[in-house]
């Protein structure tokens, strides 16, 4: 295994990522592991075939929400375009208010 040149309170991602220990959580249905526990309840929606992430612009529905954000961005680009930029807006105007500085410029997704 590669060591990681952090220090043990920051390690590098691929040693957490492989690492079942920094997975803790696991499904009982699939044994697929996860680092959080609210990852693992997300995954839970897959196996019961429950769709609890709906789209505001259409009727589709999906079990996760990287499904929905995915599902915006290609069915939806223009309208998520703008619905993202709104976010990010609302966003900063908030960080702003509180004295905090953004850590990252947020847009909508490139190439659309």
């Amino acid at each position: 295994m590669i060591q990681c040149k952090n220090p043990p309170p920051f390690p590098c991602r691929r040693d957490t990522v492989h690492n079942p220990s920094h997975r803790p959580h696991v499904c009982s249905d699939c044994g697929r592991r996860f680092s959080t526990a609210a990852k693992l309840q997300e995954h839970g929606h897959f196996h019961s075939g429950g769709r609890p992430y709906q789209c505001d612009l259409c009727d589709f529905a999906s079990h996760a929400s990287s499904g929905l954000a995915r599902h915006k961005t290609s069915k939806h680009g223009a309208a998520w375009a703008e619905e993202a930029k709104r976010l990010e807006l609302a966003t900063r105007s908030i960080l702003e208010s509180e004295g905090i500085p953004p850590l990252l410029e947020v847009g909508p997704p490139q190439g659309l």
